[in-house]
């Protein structure tokens, strides 16, 4: 069955789809880990119960105003280290 799926679902005869990102808020479970310079090492978020760990592209840390921005295809918005 699967079989028959991918190759009705092949080339021209393809569905298409598109996915919006993820919109990161506050109230959001983030975990960070900081090295001690206080650059950012790794950032998870909890998605549906599950971790989902951003590539170093998706995020940027700005330790002045202690704030992690999520930019790219999964993820968004923006979380406040408390």
């Amino acid at each position: 069955m699967e079989k028959a799926v991918k190759k009705a679902t092949k080339g021209d005869k393809g569905i298409p789809y598109s996915q919006n990102p993820y919109y990161v808020r506050d109230t959001d479970k983030v975990t960070p880990r900081f090295r001690k310079s206080g650059a950012a090492v790794s950032v998870k978020v909890a998605i549906s119960g599950k971790d989902y760990k951003a590539k170093k592209t998706e995020y940027e840390y700005n330790e002045a105003s202690k704030l992690i921005m999520f930019k790219g295809e999964n993820l968004a918005g923006s979380w406040a280290v408390k």
